[in-house]
């Protein structure tokens, strides 16, 4: 179940955003990863371009999903993210499929998500939804003062 992220508690998201391969793989800056700076979160994932929802198991926050779309292009770039305990519950994979709803709702043809290419797990829930990887982003993601390959995986839901 979907849940707006403006609806999350601060202590769920302070959990999720300073999990360390998390901290890794998004986009966010680290530094607003505390109590004090936890509005930069809710501002960095909730533009009028970006919508975000946090994923609920069983009544617990277990995750988040969000998109930023473009609607010139009829494309929306998809990034998630779980808790470690609620991993490999398929959870990323229900949460996308309604994504997909909500995306067609506003029009969106084109999904996308860049993904480490060490990040097999991610790569293999998005292959598990429909998602194709297209090519190599060479060196496109600053990891840890590193530059890195991703993938660039995407689905058409028209």
């Amino acid at each position: 179940m979907l849940l707006p992220l403006s609806k999350a508690p601060h202590d769920f998201l302070l959990a999720l955003f300073s999990t360390a391969d998390v901290q890794r793989h998004l986009d966010l800056p680290t530094d607003c990863v505390n109590i004090h700076n936890i509005a930069e979160i809710y501002a960095h994932y909730s533009t009028p371009q970006r919508i975000s929802f946090c994923i609920l198991s069983e009544n617990q926050y277990a995750g988040f999903i969000s998109a930023a779309s473009n609607a010139k292009h009829k494309t929306a770039s998809l990034s998630f993210a779980l808790l470690p305990q609620f991993r490999h519950k398929k959870l990323i994979q229900s949460s996308i499929d309604e994504m997909y709803t909500i995306l067609q709702q506003q029009s969106i043809v084109r999904i996308e998500a860049q993904v480490l290419c060490e990040n097999q797990a991610s790569v293999h829930v998005l292959q598990q939804c429909g998602f194709t990887c297209e090519g190599i982003l060479q060196q496109n993601f600053m990891i840890e003062n590193c530059l890195m390959d991703s993938f660039m995986m995407a689905k058409i839901i028209a």
